[in-house]
Order: C-alpha cells, then structure tokens, then sequence
C-alpha cells in the first residue's frame, strides 16, 4: 500500500474511533432493572449506566425521581461514557378496548 493510502486509511480509522462515544453514549429501550445508583436498558444488548445526583430523570415528559421508575418503561439514557446524564422514560399506554 502506498504512504498516501496508508495515511488516508489511518486518518479514517481514526475518525471513527472519536466517533465512537458520540452515538454509544445514548440508549432508548425497556427498563431492565434500575436501582438509586444504576439503570440497565435495553433488549438483545442490555447497558448499564451509573446514576448520580446529577441524572435528570423525567416520567411523561415531567421532573421525577429515580424510585419513580419502573421495569418495562420506555426509555431513553443520555449519557457521558457509562454515567447517565438524563433518563426519560414512559409508561405503557392504556390498549383500547375492542
């Protein structure tokens, strides 16, 4: 390969690399568990994230607290490296009658 190429594939590599945090950071799924210190989301790839003082965490679109959350939620974990940042989950709705 030439030191051009080489210098392009290398540049590329590194891109992605970066890159990388920018999308592995966030989750949206089910609650699999969670406690006042940790959430675990997702389906086939489950992802556990630390939760401090600082998480912002919202029900329905409103301000809630950790021990308001509940297995099975939707939700969504934004977060910087494995620390939750904000979690906003929802509850099932109501399935209308036939």
């Amino acid at each position: 390969m030439k030191a051009p190429a080489l210098r392009h594939l290398t540049v590329l590599a590194a891109a992605l690399l970066l890159a990388v945090p920018a999308w592995a950071g966030d989750a949206s799924s089910k609650i699999i568990t969670f406690s006042t210190d940790s959430i675990t989301v997702g389906k086939k790839h489950a992802k556990t994230y630390k939760i401090t003082t600082a998480t912002v965490v919202q029900v329905n679109g409103a301000k809630a607290t950790v021990q308001q959350l509940k297995d099975g939620m939707d939700a969504t974990v934004t977060a910087t490296g494995d620390t939750a940042t904000g979690i906003a989950a929802t509850t099932e709705k109501p399935k209308k009658a036939k």
